[in-house]
């Protein structure tokens, strides 16, 4: 039997996502998907699983989920006192889930985490995505977080992987604690902003709001002023834009962000520092370093670059007394995997 997860207490927010929902900006459709795409892509690998697979976004007090079946998943994101069957379980490494095991959170110094399973999170996809829009109701687990009595399956898996445990550090995602360095490029409306507010945006350390979730996070600092005129003519936004309000508080938008919007965007966050937020809750500080473009595309290069290391070192690994085998059984080929018990 394929691995599937039985929600016993579902936890404060927990998402079926992949990576998103492109393509659909025109009628207004926010790509949703992961906070952090580093982190669900490595579970995702960690697995065998291709990077866009769909995984559990864990949000602060995590559920319990009760194994039916057996299968291979993993950890990676922020430690959110992850137990398998009462028993520590660090993060960022993979697992084995038996019939009978229950997977719980207890909560921790993380924010959000990532529960990858081998085969990926099989619901069905909504306009070639299977990431959750909370506010629409679309996509993901019958369009909501998971409640109690819920059954989450697994995908078919490509094939299992020769290793599981933990990963090297170096690859664990190193955008984490209460104080973060974003990075971002000016613009698209940065001359709606004279050079000392520009610098006073970049300089200071802003705050989390308690006001801020999935759609956007509410910035607490000394108030940004416009030029002259304290809105725009809506035009399209996406994430990571930086937009100022007349107060002169910045939203960052993220992933359920709207796909218009009528505040000038001072600047925005390079795709590779997103996921810095999904770490950051209510009083956590950050300040913002301007990037040029070509450092943006750097920073992109490095981030696949990573990806690449992590596949060839799982690529690498080998398990001792771990081996698979095919057998076939009146005609129906199966994958065995023989190895020794992890204490």
């Amino acid at each position: 039997m394929s691995l599937q997860l039985l929600v016993g207490q579902p936890g404060l927010l927990t998402t079926v996502q992949d990576l998103g929902r492109y393509g659909y900006g025109s009628i207004g459709l926010p790509a949703a998907g992961v906070m952090d795409d580093y982190a669900a892509s490595v579970a995702n690998f960690m697995l065998g699983n291709e990077a866009g697979v769909a995984v559990l976004e864990i949000t602060l007090l995590g559920p319990t989920l009760t194994a039916i079946g057996s299968g291979l998943a993993a950890l990676m994101g922020g430690d959110l006192g992850a137990k398998l069957n009462g028993i520590a379980l660090p993060v960022c490494g993979s697992f084995w889930l038996n019939e009978g095991d229950v997977l719980s959170f207890r909560g921790g110094a993380g924010s959000r985490t990532y529960l990858a399973l081998a085969g990926g999170i099989d619901t069905a996809p909504v306009l070639h995505s299977r990431s959750t829009f909370l506010r629409g109701k679309l996509g993901g687990f019958q369009g909501r977080a998971l409640l109690r009595g819920d059954l989450i399956a697994a995908g078919a898996a490509a094939g299992l992987p020769a290793w599981y445990g933990r990963l090297p550090e170096r690859f664990w995602p190193q955008n984490q604690g209460e104080r973060q360095l974003i990075r971002a490029l000016p613009g698209p409306q940065a001359d709606f902003f004279d050079t000392a507010e520009k610098l006073s945006f970049f300089r200071q350390t802003w705050q989390v709001s308690k006001d801020s979730d999935r759609m956007g996070y509410r910035l607490e600092g000394e108030a940004l002023h416009h030029l002259d005129k304290k809105e725009i003519v809506s035009d399209g936004v996406m994430k990571g834009a930086i937009q100022v309000p007349g107060h002169g508080q910045p939203i960052v938008l993220l992933a359920d962000a709207q796909t218009t919007g009528g505040y000038p965007k001072i600047a925005t966050v390079i795709g590779p520092d997103l996921g810095k937020f999904a770490y950051l809750s209510a009083g956590h500080r950050l300040r913002f370093q301007e990037v040029s473009y070509e450092a943006a595309l750097q920073a992109r290069r490095d981030r696949n670059a990573q990806y690449a290391a992590i596949k060839t070192w799982l690529a690498a690994q080998t398990m001792p007394g771990s081996h698979l085998y095919k057998i076939s059984v009146k005609g129906e080929v199966f994958t065995v995997r023989v190895d020794e018990k992890l204490e």
